[in-house]
């Protein structure tokens, strides 16, 4: 618009900034009329192009990142995450490792907590096989095989080496118990194939299964016969009988459960170490046999009882025997002192008699 108000068109607005361009002071025009014409012609072909052109969306530049703060550390973004597969395609996690039982000797029961009471049992093993294997001997050289091998067989349960299964084989092949000497051989000959007499143990298989009918068929009658014997000496209350016949028929068969019935019998007889002993034993063979919770019940109740020195070996007891004999003693010196003789009362001095009739008689 002009000063007046009145709008003006293109044409006027190019005139009027070339005729601004171009006067002089006083309003004049300065230039000839061939440059003003050129130029006009300029302005308006550049006019006509901006026109057919589009009009374009301004550029904005981005505005520099902020720096941040020197106490505040930069954050790292994560980067996204990447694209999964299809569901066909995706790889399956493993599955879940099985549940493992517990091991076998985890520390479920007493002994493996107390290392002296470990070395204590030891001991009371090797003890325990030492008398029986010379009780077994002994027997052998009396000429009683029968009674030699189920000693031999107890010590067989103490501890279960291959050298001592031999010994109570030749001791049921002297007592003419052939199929239990069948069987034992047969176990040494399967479970020790490197065994130093095993020459000795072919010899004995073959001259047994010679004189068997029916090893198998046998050797599960013998088994029985054996168990039965000791269950019923159990029930009468022959505790020691039914020990040794739970023995060997453990060396036949080796079931832990014998070993546990084989501890029963000891522990009704009255021996809370060879029980204990036992007790242990099983838990070892069988970690998670339904007995456990009864097994070491017992444990329990014996570790009172067993492996305590003889009275004789108790500091207490000499203490006792030392305060009787002081007693003993003490009550022996003041009889003696009581009952030795007294002096009569007297020193001996006169006493005048007086006799009142023959005075007065005269």
């Amino acid at each position: 618009m002009c000063s007046t108000g009145t709008p003006i068109s293109r044409q006027g607005r190019a005139r009027l900034v070339i005729d601004s361009a171009n006067m002089c002071p006083v309003g004049r025009p300065q230039c000839s009329g061939a440059v003003r014409a050129a130029v006009l012609m300029a302005f308006f072909a550049s006019a006509t192009r901006a026109q057919s052109q589009p009009p374009q969306a301004p550029t904005i530049a981005p505005a520099p990142a902020a720096s941040p703060p020197a106490s505040v550390p930069a954050v790292e973004q994560p980067a996204p995450p990447a694209a999964l597969p299809p569901r066909d395609e995706q790889p399956q996690s493993p599955p879940p490792p099985p549940i493992s039982p517990p091991a076998a000797n985890a520390s479920s029961h007493l002994v493996e907590q107390d290392p002296v009471l470990k070395k204590t049992i030891a001991l009371h093993r090797r003890l325990q096989v030492a008398q029986h294997l010379a009780a077994g001997k002994r027997l052998l050289e009396k000429r009683q095989p029968e009674q030699a091998c189920r000693q031999l067989a107890v010590a067989y349960v103490f501890d279960a080496q291959p050298e001592i299964l031999l010994e109570v084989a030749r001791a049921c092949r002297q007592a003419e118990l052939d199929m239990e000497a069948f069987a034992l051989y047969e176990r040494l000959e399967k479970e020790r194939p490197q065994f130093p007499e095993r020459d000795e143990l072919e010899e004995e298989l073959k001259a047994l299964d010679a004189k068997l009918d029916d090893p198998e068929l046998d050797l599960a009658q013998t088994l029985r016969d054996h168990m039965d014997l000791a269950k019923k000496g159990f029930q009468a209350g022959q505790y020691a009988a039914a020990s040794q016949q739970y023995a060997l028929s453990y060396a036949i068969k080796p079931l832990p459960r014998l070993l546990f019935n084989v501890a029963q019998a000891y522990r009704r007889a009255g021996n809370p170490d060879e029980s204990y002993i036992l007790y242990t034993r099983f838990l070892e063979e069988e970690p998670l046999t339904p007995l456990k919770k009864e097994a070491l019940g017992y444990l329990k109740e014996l570790g009172v009882l067993a492996f305590r020195p003889p009275i004789y070996r108790r500091a207490w007891f000499w203490g006792v025997v030392g305060t009787a004999a002081a007693v003993v003693a003490a009550t022996s010196v003041g009889l003696a002192v009581a009952l030795q003789p007294k002096p009569p009362a007297s020193d001996g001095g006169t006493f005048v008699l007086t006799f009142p009739g023959l005075l007065r008689s005269r």
